[in-house]
């Protein structure tokens, strides 16, 4: 899932999903523009393991901050790298 919190955000998160979708990737934007704890408490309540949160910081550095809802854990992560890094989770998520 990718986060949307604003009108520059939704439009990288946008941006972002169709990149993901080109990779066979299922991805869903968050519908609303609202604040992150509600965004990632609804990942939480739909088993999302992985959230891309998009904030201003991020969109002026071209990167993303991966969240994997599972661990907790958290890795900022270039826009260029995560077709390979999602696929990678992707590949790891579906084979345990």
């Amino acid at each position: 899932m990718a986060t949307n919190a604003n009108l520059d955000e939704r439009r990288a998160a946008f941006s972002l999903a169709t990149q993901l979708r080109k990779e066979n990737l299922s991805i869903e934007v968050y519908p609303e523009a609202t604040k992150i704890k509600k965004q990632l408490d609804y990942a939480n309540k739909n088993n999302i393991p992985f959230v891309a949160i998009i904030g201003s910081e991020e969109l002026n550095e071209k990167t993303l901050m991966l969240k994997n809802m599972v661990t907790g854990e958290q890795q900022k992560v270039q826009w260029s790298m995560v077709n390979d890094i999602m696929i990678n989770l992707f590949s790891l998520t579906t084979n345990n």
